[in-house]
């Protein structure tokens, strides 16, 4: 608690605990609101992704997530969870299902991308037949497994397609005994999942009342205030940009790219070219700008710093009832 009031009052004082790196960009779906897929790429090898896991750990990273792409493309995913274990820190993984691994990797917590409720339109919107079953097959198997603790949660990317799901899939969810995590499109945004057209062809009565239906199941894990940000970014409405995700979290691509977060366009620095102590210094006025709600490239970007300041709010009052008569 106290630490997320000190990091809204002085965010320059903590640096970064939480990092995903990208494994790879390559992946056998074809998934609508994505181009990884479309080009195949040179992967880094085990060695690079070693060395860039050190990079993180010598930061002080707490908590590296695993994507992509498709990770479980690569033979060596066991040996990278086993080497960022080794540091004593914690490890996730995103994946579609489609590839099967057993032994599954040790990783700390999964996370399994599901766009439909309907097996006819997780396949449509990820482009190949039986996805559906295999990405809810794994679900299944993890729990019976044993392991069903690890899957942290379901991945909705919310879209024209499937948005009148979201009721139905949150009981799914439910029903699987995991959390229905939300994600809006993105608008225009390279490094997230995006639709050309934004919410055009999305009835907003409609989505609004499967919004409100998909909340009143009880086990959605993506906040209100952040599904409520982007509903008025995407209608344009005024809305607070100030942000305070470059001092919490890092993105390392498959290419060394570094990124302040995944909303920002533009790579601020490489690690094949630098540490990522000297790549970080040099991108602390753009911190300041993005915390100021100056920097005009978080314009576009409709995944906001709800959280933090929801949680800045609600901790201040605690703190005052516990000092206050």
């Amino acid at each position: 608690m106290l630490k997320d009031i000190l990091l809204q009052l002085q965010p320059e004082f903590y640096r970064p605990t939480l990092a995903r790196l990208i494994v790879t960009h390559n992946c056998p779906l074809k998934c609508q609101m994505c181009s990884f897929w479309h080009e195949w790429k040179q992967d880094p090898t085990t060695e690079d992704l070693k060395a860039w896991i050190k990079e993180l750990v010598d930061f002080g990273v707490e908590d590296i997530s695993l994507g992509g792409g498709e990770p479980f493309i690569r033979k060596d995913l066991t040996e990278l969870v086993e080497e960022i274990h080794s540091y004593g820190i914690t490890c996730g993984v995103t994946t579609s299902g489609w590839i099967e691994k057993d032994p599954f990797p040790p990783v700390d917590r999964v996370e399994v991308s599901i766009d439909g409720a309907k097996p006819e339109t997780h396949d449509k919107i990820r482009g190949m037949e039986g996805s559906w079953e295999k990405a809810v097959g794994l679900v299944k198997r993890l729990k019976e497994m044993g392991k069903i603790n690890q899957i942290n949660q379901i991945n909705f990317v919310l879209q024209r397609d499937n948005y009148l799901e979201l009721e139905e899939y949150t009981k799914m969810a439910k029903s699987l005994g995991v959390k229905a995590s939300i994600i809006p499109i993105s608008l225009d945004l390279v490094a997230q999942p995006r639709l050309d057209g934004g919410l055009a062809e999305i009835d907003p009565v409609l989505l609004r009342d499967q919004i409100e239906k998909a909340y009143a199941v009880g086990n959605v894990a993506t906040s209100r205030e952040f599904i409520e940000f982007w509903l008025a970014k995407a209608n344009q409405e005024e809305t607070r940009t100030r942000c305070l995700a470059p001092n919490v979290e890092i993105l390392v691509f498959a290419t060394g790219d570094v990124y302040p977060c995944g909303n920002i366009q533009k790579p601020v620095g490489n690690l094949r070219e630098a540490s990522l102590e000297n790549i970080y210094r040099g991108y602390r006025e753009r911190r300041k700008e993005i915390r100021e709600g100056s920097y005009s490239a978080c314009d576009e970007c409709i995944y906001p710093d709800i959280i933090f300041a929801r949680g800045f709010w609600q901790n201040t009052e605690r703190l005052f009832k516990r000092v206050l008569p």
